[in-house]
């Protein structure tokens, strides 16, 4: 079975603490593997952001162990990636997504980690349409239709798994 489809399996019928030793599990035996890391962190930052699923977890008890667990694997990927475009993209994204939790100053780094993401691949169009949030909405809507319209870009995204997945449903949101 391959991680991504093990992931899905646990994700869905598993406690996240169960989730939490696969990804660790996964990082000990691919360090140098950008995607497992951002599959991390998204899968954290969504239950941080969603709650409860079908009472896997105690929120109000468990919210900090998640937030922590954010922090612990977003301290130790972002000194191993920080030079990675596609590690900058989705994490500068998703951080941003938890101003509520960690402070304002975290909405600034997102804002550099998607610049910086732009700025390593200045041609890709979804690093161009990240850079754009909420900075020119006209540039981010029409790239929005740009990315839609290719289909690779979408593969791309859909093969990042649910990471990728929420990306297309944001993209698709600016439409």
């Amino acid at each position: 079975m391959k991680w991504r489809e093990e992931l899905s399996y646990l994700a869905e019928r598993k406690p996240w603490k169960d989730v939490l030793v696969f990804f660790k599990k996964m990082i000990a035996e691919n360090p140098d593997n950008v995607e497992v890391y951002v599959a991390a962190i998204y899968f954290l930052i969504d239950l941080l952001l969603e709650g409860p699923v079908e009472a896997r977890i105690n929120f109000v008890r468990e919210a900090d162990d998640i937030a922590r667990e954010i922090k612990k694997f977003f301290d130790e990927s972002h000194k191993q990636f920080n030079e990675n475009a596609e590690y900058l993209f989705f994490v500068g994204n998703f951080m941003g997504l938890t101003d509520w939790y960690f402070g304002g100053d975290i909405l600034e780094l997102s804002r550099q980690m998607q610049k910086k993401a732009a700025e390593i691949e200045p041609d890709n169009i979804l690093y161009k349409w990240a850079d754009a949030l909420s900075i020119d909405p006209k540039k981010e809507t029409d790239l929005a239709i740009e990315i839609l319209a290719d289909s690779e870009k979408i593969k791309w995204l859909k093969s990042r798994g649910a990471a990728g997945e929420y990306m297309i449903n944001m993209i698709n949101r600016e439409i």
